[in-house]
């Protein structure tokens, strides 16, 4: 009950955190002015955006089915996209019910019998590098751009340019040492997760287009877009904190302030209609099945 009571609470501060920073910003901007800049964005570029997005969820999911076949559970590619689109639709449409990742943990462990810590530990695994992905993407875009963070980095460049890839490998052996996993199977994890996070880039790119900007620094945008990644934890499916951090980025790059917004929002707009085609496996749960020999 405890622990229950402890779920609850953090799920009522990310919603607060959420709606806070989602009211912040559009007290800020005209409200109409985004609305006319979704309604007349480029239907093409869209397609394709939400085309990059589904291929990155596509490749997150075998990232993940990678970790559980290396830990010996063998389950199909079929069944793992279904358990996927689910948790995503857990994830983004129920607050107040089982989150996404647990649901599909429980779903194994009942159909499977599969330990429960041994799977929620491949999911935190699988979480975690993805994190360690969007940290080398922003270190890369640091290095190329060391202007972005303006004079933060002036003083210790070349301590930031040497500790970093040193970390990322005593991070390795970090995570090999507690989660007993081989190096070649954290480095290939590692790849699917940058390509992962180079295709969320494409769609953050096509959306850019589809709203007619032109500019000579989309590294900013896509600084600010893997940021709210990684703060996205603290808010509810990264809603408001996505939405602020692009109106920041437009006051520190002096950029139009609805414009930078809208980009954020059409990017929270493509998650939603993804993740709302898990309802159906809400309704009709997936039969999972193992990998076979065809497989």
């Amino acid at each position: 009950m405890k622990q229950k009571r402890k779920k609850t609470l953090l799920l009522a501060i990310k919603i607060c955190i959420s709606l806070s920073l989602f009211y912040f910003v559009f007290k800020k901007i005209n409200v109409d002015n985004v609305l006319d800049l979704v309604a007349s964005s480029n239907p093409g570029y869209l397609l394709l955006a939400t085309a990059c997005f589904v291929l990155s969820q596509i490749t997150s999911s075998f990232r993940l089915n990678y970790l559980f076949n290396y830990s010996t559970f063998q389950l199909s590619e079929t069944s793992n996209l279904k358990l996927y689109l689910l948790g995503m639709f857990y994830n983004f449409f129920v607050p107040g019910g089982v989150g996404g990742d647990a649901y599909k943990v429980y779903l194994l462990n009942t159909n499977f019998k599969w330990p429960t810590k041994k799977v929620l530990k491949i999911v935190f695994i699988d979480r975690l590098i993805g994190l360690i992905a969007i940290a080398t993407i922003l270190y890369t875009i640091i290095v190329i751009w060391p202007g972005l963070l303006g004079n933060v980095l002036k003083k210790y460049n070349i301590v930031f340019l040497l500790a970093f890839p040193a970390l990322i490998v005593l991070g390795q052996q970090l995570i090999a040492k507690i989660f007993q996993i081989s190096s070649k199977s954290y480095y290939t994890a590692l790849i699917y997760s940058v390509g992962i996070q180079s295709l969320q880039i494409a769609s953050v790119l096509c959306i850019i287009k589809s709203l007619g900007i032109t500019t000579s620094i989309y590294y900013v945008y896509i600084f600010v877009f893997l940021l709210s990644s990684v703060f996205s934890v603290i808010s509810f499916a990264g809603i408001g904190i996505r939405e602020y951090l692009f109106f920041e980025m437009s006051v520190q790059f002096s950029l139009n302030k609805s414009t930078a917004v809208t980009i954020g929002t059409l990017f929270t707009i493509i998650t939603a209609i993804i993740a709302i085609f898990g309802i159906y496996y809400h309704f009709k749960k997936p039969v999972l099945t193992l990998k076979t020999i065809k497989d």
